[in-house]
């Protein structure tokens, strides 16, 4: 294991409840990244669904990019 998290790292992306994340900001505004503490994960075949423990105050552009 190589420290970091990732699909490309070590194939799973493994969410813990009571893990810290940063959700980077999608603007230029650097102050709009928010932590959030992860309350219940939820994984089907395809998709894993996350529970934060706060709704985010901004709004966050995400996609998945495969090389």
């Amino acid at each position: 294991f190589d420290g970091i998290t990732s699909a490309a790292s070590d194939g799973d992306i493994n969410w813990q409840v009571g893990d810290q994340i940063v959700i980077a900001s999608s603007s230029y505004n650097y102050a709009e990244e928010e932590v959030r503490t992860i309350v219940s994960v939820t994984k089907s075949r395809l998709r894993t669904w996350l529970k934060l423990d706060e709704p985010l105050e901004h709004r966050h552009y995400g996609r998945v990019q495969w090389s």
